[in-house]
């Protein structure tokens, strides 16, 4: 509370520890019943050098100078105690069964409109989004550095025995065939598997972008948040992101309006998603077995403020990754 009062120059009346961060610890500050603030303090560990906290306070900045205000507007920054301090967006969370194809559009709307800022000046010194790719070489070999961190994973419990057999007898194998796949269709199109994307085809994107990351007000208007992840990316990958996030539970119809839009209002040619798709996929597989490394759930213990079941976690996240692949091989072009 001392730290609020400081940054804020105000009293705290009262200090609510809030459980939606991942990433980070989040409090609802409240200095009268009618002044509230998020408090952020963000994770900090010297294996990794992104900028989570410089990342999204800097982006809330950009967006509410260009009168993007659908995103939390920021207060206050204070590098030397990993804080940022954002006024209090009034809204809930949408549940999985209220989603409409209204809240789609929006999220449509949303992106469409942070991208009409792409080419000013300033935006061009904005930061790429975290693992950004921008060519076939790189998608593959972000995957294949998440691999290799899993594959090296040292441990006698059970469920580290059955995270080797799904990564060798199931994942392995679909990552090769999709990737000599996207290797055949790039060359196929005139692309080499290094290409990349041109600057004037790669947008603005949030990276952890869905409902799972807005809040909706009394009057059905969304709020984004977190945007720690915030810069340059490959719409393809925007769009295969948002569809795939395990967070996320869309209908097909609402995953084909996503797409429909997107796809035609960036110009994005439909064989870039149907090649990217599945690879997005198994990125997504690699990120919900994270919970098996050390560094990585030491992340998440520093956001929940306590300390989980180790086995239970990693089975939990192996029959979520496993869920993920049998989609995968079902719809391994999108919708």
């Amino acid at each position: 509370m001392q730290l609020f009062t400081r940054l804020l120059q105000r009293p705290v009346q009262t200090l609510q520890r809030l459980t939606e961060g991942r990433n980070s610890r989040v409090y609802r500050i409240r200095c009268s019943p009618s002044e509230g603030y998020i408090g952020k303090l963000y994770f900090q560990n010297p294996c990794d050098s992104r900028d989570r906290l410089g990342v999204e306070y800097q982006s809330f900045v950009f967006l509410h100078q260009h009168q993007i205000t659908v995103v939390p507007r920021p207060i206050c920054i204070d590098r030397a105690s990993a804080c940022a301090i954002y006024e209090e967006v009034q809204g809930r969370k949408l549940a999985p069964t209220e989603i409409q194809n209204t809240h789609v559009i929006q999220c449509t709307d949303f992106l469409q409109n942070i991208n009409q800022l792409r080419h000013l000046s300033t935006s061009q010194a904005l930061p790429s989004a975290s693992e950004a790719c921008f060519s076939l070489a790189q998608f593959i070999a972000n995957i294949e550095q998440r691999l290799e961190r899993l594959q090296g994973l040292q441990s006698s419990l059970p469920v580290y025995q059955q995270l080797r057999t799904f990564l060798n007898q199931q994942v392995i194998p679909f990552l090769q065939k999709h990737a000599a796949r996207a290797a055949t269709k790039y060359e196929q199109f005139g692309y080499a598997r290094t290409t990349l994307l041109p600057q004037q085809e790669r947008i603005l994107s949030p990276s952890d972008f869905g409902f799972h990351n807005a809040l909706v007000s009394d009057e059905d208007q969304l709020f984004f948040v977190d945007f720690e992840y915030f810069g340059w990316d490959d719409p393809v990958k925007t769009i295969a992101d948002f569809l795939l996030h395990p967070a996320m539970l869309l209908t097909e119809a609402q995953k084909q309006l996503f797409t429909t839009v997107l796809l035609s209002h960036f110009e994005i040619p439909t064989w870039r998603l149907h090649v990217l798709y599945p690879l997005v996929g198994i990125k997504w597989i690699m990120i919900l077995l994270n919970e098996f490394i050390l560094s990585d759930r030491a992340r998440r213990e520093f956001s929940l403020g306590e300390s989980e079941d180790i086995s239970l976690v990693c089975a939990q996240q192996l029959l979520k990754s496993r869920s993920l692949l049998q989609s995968l091989q079902t719809h391994p072009y999108g919708p």
